[in-house]
């Protein structure tokens, strides 16, 4: 339909169909959109919902976003004491490069505006510094069948412990990116289903932040070399940091908590 008369416009599709040529000035619009990715994300598109609770939701959290007061250095969320304590747990489970993130984080980013430097930073989107590590983190699919979320906005995660502050998440997630061992699905299993741990090693007992992998340079060429030789605590940190925005966010934009419930709605619907 709409190619067919795009194309007889141009004049090839005349000429192939021995159709008079014929030229206009009339302009074809088209939108496309992308379908097929997989993502559960609940959050990631606007829903059609007849809750309130939810509609309420989406605009004081871009409110907030966009409020300059609330646009708080990121220590002010992701403190220096879960820095350090993050440190802790990195060596602890014999990763490298604490000098270097340490050094990242003093003078860079523990004083960066969390959503202005941070959130909205698309230098860091060009790096994959959160979202590679949250490809291979958000919702891994397990050898054996079953799924392991995250602690995270960015999930259906519903564990044990409700994410209702920054400090109930933290335990959480350091319990689960360093002290949960996983044996993911075996590449024939995930290309039958959803899985974003893509590039996981296949059928090995590991440890959750040991299935990151270094970001090259030579793939992502805005990642600088001094960056790619402590990629993966950097992306640990930037993974921290990202969740504990968000929980902070929802948290304060929904004091009774009720963005759990609304987050727990969309997903059954949705995944």
């Amino acid at each position: 339909g709409l190619m067919a008369a795009q194309a007889e416009n141009t004049g090839w599709y005349g000429r192939l169909h021995n159709i008079p040529e014929r030229r206009s000035t009339r302009a074809v619009l088209v939108a496309s959109w992308n379908i097929s990715a997989v993502n559960n994300n609940p959050f990631e598109f606007w829903v059609s919902t007849a809750d309130q609770a939810y509609q309420k939701l989406m605009f004081d959290v871009e409110n907030f976003m966009d409020d300059p007061n609330r646009n708080t250095p990121i220590l002010s969320i992701f403190t220096d004491e879960m820095f350090e304590e993050l440190c802790g747990q990195l060596s602890g489970v014999g990763i490298s490069g604490i000098d270097s993130l340490k050094h990242a984080w003093r003078t860079d980013y523990r004083g960066r505006p969390c959503f202005s430097k941070f959130i909205r930073d698309k230098t860091l989107g060009e790096k994959r510094l959160i979202s590679m590590a949250d490809r291979m983190t958000n919702t891994i699919n397990l050898n054996g069948g079953g799924t392991l979320l995250r602690p995270s906005v960015l999930n259906a995660y519903s564990g044990e412990r409700p994410l209702d502050s920054v400090g109930a998440w933290w335990g959480a997630w350091q319990d689960f990116m360093f002290r949960t061992r996983v044996q993911v699905a075996s590449a024939k299993a995930k290309s039958k289903g959803a899985n974003n741990s893509e590039n996981a090693p296949d059928s090995k007992d590991v440890l959750v932040c040991h299935l990151l992998q270094p970001i090259l340079r030579s793939k992502y060429p805005a990642i600088t070399v001094e960056e790619q030789a402590y990629s993966v605590p950097l992306q640990v940190m930037c993974l921290g940091i990202f969740d504990a925005i968000l929980v902070h966010v929802l948290n304060v934009v929904s004091e009774n908590g009720d963005w759990e419930r609304v987050r727990r709605e969309v997903s059954d619907a949705m995944i």
